[in-house]
């Protein structure tokens, strides 16, 4: 949306921008502690060549041709190596009183100001490359380049004289001998000890988890120089990698570790030794990930390169709370991704029973067929961090009905040509041939289905468990009822006739997957269990596949939300209604009657196995959800819903703003504009504010602001083609800093569709602006 009114920034000065008369660098002051003294050039009568030494403070001075007004003028200097700097061959800074000395940045410390004459103390970043040039042309461009600014306009002065960085070294580029990142003892605090590559008598295979610390060491040819060698880690995942499914960090040991960042923190030397420490971020994308170590010297644009030829595989992480597979409860989580067996309830409701499932999550063949498995559903490499995106492809690619996928279903009882689905007791053997043979294997029904979906999402790092549904409703046209039909004899009819494409049925079982994770993309409230269901019955989407649907949804009967909620609250919740054919209704048939038949949804306590079955049944191990807590309160709301009293529909689409405000008369009192014409109109539009003071403004949507999930960005723009000078662009957000350098926004207030905030400003040019709000 484009803001149509006008707010103005007001400059107090008019002056021009600052002239320089002289810059001097003191030659042979700065020489003394940069150990440069005996070069011959300093040592002149009067010396105008400086020479200092790169990641140690050198001082200058800069007389202009008027008085240094702190509070208004800018002075930038910007140092540059060679006819076509780039960004490692520059450094632009800003001369002010609170810079920070950073060893990996360029930064000008203002000491003192005498009227005209300015002294500061300049800092070179350490990390830059960088030569000797002497006697250079008057057009050179490897000298300091002043920028002096008043807030109104710029002006350029090329220093002189010429500043010369030296190098100590003629060396060549690290050479990498081996890396190992102690597969075991990572393996420990990632809890992934349990991987039988891990239970090698060498293991070649590191299994971490996201957003936790893991640690590495790498060996070179030659001693490392922590003054001089650069070593650069650079993990990628997929043959084209992205900026999100890429890491590149260097390893240093001032690197601080970023929960949403890739860090790699130097722990040690020991000559060609180096160990260190990488923070993955903790929504890095899961998967097997390649490492290629670039190596270089920090005099030096020549680079080394190693690939690391071994598997490095990142797993959700369900015991980080910054994770979206987060499960508080550590015992939960022993059974939920760590228990390797279990069982599945099957069978009519009267004889239902628990059969044993192996599982196998941590087999060696699983995550490799995890990996080939995801590769073949096409899904995207910088999708594979989501939960809710990993968990719908899972649902889709265990049967083999779109993308060739695991497992083909059967339930005719004709298996010859493959192995009965009553015959496998575990998902290793079908992900290991699928696997080895690259094809479907055949056959399953919906317990295996279920059990291998458990096995992979608990590889993958998902808390899973199996769901056994006893007396499960099939709708096939979405209208959340078992709907059958008769003749005007009251004899049953084999098809729908309001359904082409299969009638509604029922199932004496059914058997599909709970998965655990927050969902971000919904309202609050959502997040924990999900339900998802490989079984290839109805098309979502298109394809062959079913879920995550929140089991709060369908607890509470709240339909519309991603993904098929409709589909699974019919499933334990769906009334049998009979129709017969009526040529006087409307339809064509009128009802007889309605029964909300008796259902059972159960699976495995946890924490608890049991191999004890009695008279088909172990109620020992089995945890059986409440009929009144779940399918009672479900039918109420789906009578409510079908009634049309109830029924929450969210499938939201990016705000659309209605109106902002900027409070033109509330802000011209704090900024002194109040005495303009136009902020006393009877309702003004202008707005008319000065830089650097903060202002307020409020802008209202066509439906409630969500924190969690909207983004709103504040786009000011001045003059028709926008650079980097005359625009600002700042995110609404609660923890915005203000800086008097750059523009800030920070959030105030949410009254449901209405957002309160303030914005800061810094460094424009007398004139209107516009303002555009991005979604």
């Amino acid at each position: 949306m484009l803001y149509d009114k006008y707010i103005f920034v007001l400059d107090f000065y008019n002056m021009e921008p600052l002239q320089v008369d002289v810059v001097h660098f003191y030659p042979r002051e700065n020489a003394q502690p940069h150990n440069t003294i005996k070069f011959e050039v300093i040592n002149e009568e009067n010396p105008t060549t400086t020479i200092v030494r790169r990641g140690q403070p050198f001082n200058g001075v800069v007389r202009f041709t008027r008085p240094f007004d702190e509070n208004e003028d800018i002075v930038q200097l910007m140092f540059t190596l060679g006819d076509k700097p780039q960004m490692d061959t520059q450094g632009a800074m800003f001369i002010h009183r609170d810079a920070v000395t950073d060893k990996h940045t360029w930064t000008a410390k203002l000491l003192d100001v005498q009227s005209d004459t300015v002294s500061f103390e300049d800092f070179s970043m350490k990390i830059l490359n960088y030569g000797v040039t002497t006697n250079p042309a008057p057009q050179a461009v490897s000298d300091d380049i002043l920028r002096a600014s008043q807030k109104s306009g710029i002006s350029f002065a090329r220093a002189h004289p010429l500043l010369t960085l030296k190098d100590f070294y003629n060396m060549e580029p690290l050479q990498v001998d081996v890396v190992h990142f102690y597969p075991r003892e990572n393996a420990q605090p990632h809890n992934t000890i349990k991987f039988e590559v891990i239970n090698e008598e060498n293991p070649t295979t590191t299994i971490v988890r996201r957003g936790q610390p893991f640690n590495g060491v790498v060996r070179f040819t030659r001693p490392f120089d922590e003054n001089e060698d650069i070593v650069q880690l650079m993990f990628t995942l997929g043959d084209k990698p992205q900026m999100d499914t890429q890491g590149a960090m260097f390893i240093h040991r001032d690197a601080v570790t970023d929960k949403h960042t890739w860090t790699a923190k130097l722990l040690d030397v020991q000559s060609d030794t180096v160990s260190f420490e990488v923070s993955t971020p903790i929504t890095a994308p899961v998967g097997s990930w390649a490492l290629r170590v670039v190596t270089r010297l920090k005099s030096s644009s020549t680079r080394a390169f190693y690939d690391f030829d071994q598997d490095i595989y990142i797993l959700f992480n369900p015991w980080n709370p910054d994770d979206q597979t987060y499960m508080e409860d550590t015992d939960l989580l022993q059974e939920y991704v760590l228990n390797d067996v279990g069982k599945v309830w099957v069978g009519p409701i009267k004889t239902t029973r628990g059969k044993p499932w192996f599982y196998g999550q941590f087999d060696a063949a699983v995550l490799p067929a995890c990996m080939f498995m995801l590769d073949r559903a096409e899904m995207p490499f910088h999708q594979r961090g989501d939960p809710v995106k990993m968990a719908r492809v899972i649902s889709r690619i265990v049967n083999s009905n779109d993308d060739a996928g695991v497992l083909v279903g059967r339930w005719d009882g004709e298996y010859e040509d493959g192995t009965a689905p009553s015959e496998w007791t575990g998902s290793v053997d079908i992900l290991a041939q699928y696997l080895e043979t690259q094809l479907e294997v055949p056959y399953g029904q919906c317990w295996v289905f279920a059990g291998v979906v458990t096995t992979v999402c608990r590889a993958l790092g998902i808390p899973s468990r199996v769901v056994s549904n006893l007396v499960s409703a099939h709708d096939a046209n979405s209208s959340l009822t078992v709907d059958k039909y008769y003749t005007e004899t009251m004899e049953e009819m084999d098809y729908d006739p309001n359904n082409a494409n299969g009638a509604d049925s029922i199932w004496n079982y059914h058997v599909w997957n709970d998965v655990w994770m927050a969902r971000p993309d919904l309202p609050p409230g959502y997040g924990g269990w999900q339900a998802i269901d490989a079984t290839p019955q109805e098309t979502s989407s298109g394809l062959y596949q079913c879920g995550p649907a929140p089991l709060e949804a369908i607890k509470q009967g709240v339909i519309g939300l991603g993904y098929d909620v409709e589909f699974m609250l019919a499933s334990v919740n769906a009334d049998l209604m009979r129709w017969r054919k009526d040529p006087d209704a409307e339809t064509g048939f009128s009802m007889v009657d309605t029964n909300n038949y008796h259902k059972i949804v159960l699976t495995v306590l946890p924490t608890f196995y049991s191999t004890v079955t009695k008279k088909g049944t172990s109620e020992s191990d089995r945890k059986k959800f409440s009929i009144t807590g779940l399918l009672h309160e479900n039918f109420k709301l789906w009578c409510n819903y079908k009634s049309g009293a109830t029924g929450h529909f969210y499938n939201m689409e990016p705000l659309q703003v209605d109106v902002v405000h900027f409070y033109p008369r509330e802000n011209a009192q704090p900024h002194n504009t109040i005495k303009f014409e136009v902020i006393n109109e009877e309702n003004p539009t202008t707005t008319i504010v000065r830089r650097g003071q903060p202002f307020n403004g409020v802008v209202r949507f066509t439906r409630p602001f969500d924190e969690n999930e909207d983004i709103v960005q504040l786009m000011f723009t001045l003059g028709d083609k926008p650079q980097m000078d005359t625009q600002g662009a700042m995110f609404i957000h609660r923890d915005a800093v203000t800086d008097k350098h750059t523009w800030t926004a920070k959030l105030l207030d949410v009254q449901s569709d209405t957002v309160s905030f303030e914005v800061s400003i810094y460094l424009l040019l007398y004139d209107k602006i516009a303002v555009e709000l991005k979604k």
